[in-house]
């Protein structure tokens, strides 16, 4: 190969790369993600085996991109490693708990997240969540960790801890 057309091969894997570098530039907030974690919980023995968890979040979207909540879970992390996933309490049963349990675990700190809720970009929300676990309070109370789970409706999964 001549010296010539190495020059002209050289320069064309520049300019092909630095329109690489810019197009990741320019498009590097489009990928969406949300940043988070849970500030508070709180337990509620509901009989001898289920129990009801009240987790407080922060939640932030960085991203360029609107994230619209398809689904929610939560999960705890059990003192012998087992991790029971709880059902989600609706909105409205979740503030007949609150106002008729609020000697015990308090009132209303943050809206309820549900289901088609929206997360604009650069928006920052404090939110909860109610979850009804089959398991005793004492487990709940004696966790290792609280997991909240938010899956968007194009797939993206943020869990905050």
């Amino acid at each position: 190969m001549s010296r010539q057309a190495l020059i002209f091969a050289l320069c064309g894997l520049a300019v092909v790369a630095a329109l690489l570098s810019g197009t990741l530039f320019v498009t590097r907030k489009n990928h969406l993600e949300l940043a988070g974690k849970v500030t508070s919980v709180r337990t509620l023995a509901l009989d001898e085996n289920s129990s009801l968890l009240i987790a407080d979040f922060r939640v932030e979207n960085p991203s360029d991109v609107q994230f619209v909540v398809k689904d929610i879970t939560a999960k705890v992390t059990s003192p012998d490693g087992s991790q029971p996933e709880g059902n989600y309490v609706a909105d409205r049963d979740a503030q007949r708990i609150l106002d008729y349990y609020s000697t015990q675990i308090g009132s209303r700190q943050h809206p309820t997240m549900m289901v088609r809720d929206k997360i604009n970009p650069h928006q920052n929300l404090d939110r909860m969540v109610a979850v009804r676990f089959d398991v005793p309070e004492a487990v709940l109370k004696g966790r290792k960790s609280v997991e909240v789970d938010l899956k968007d409706v194009d797939g993206t999964e943020a869990v905050l801890k």
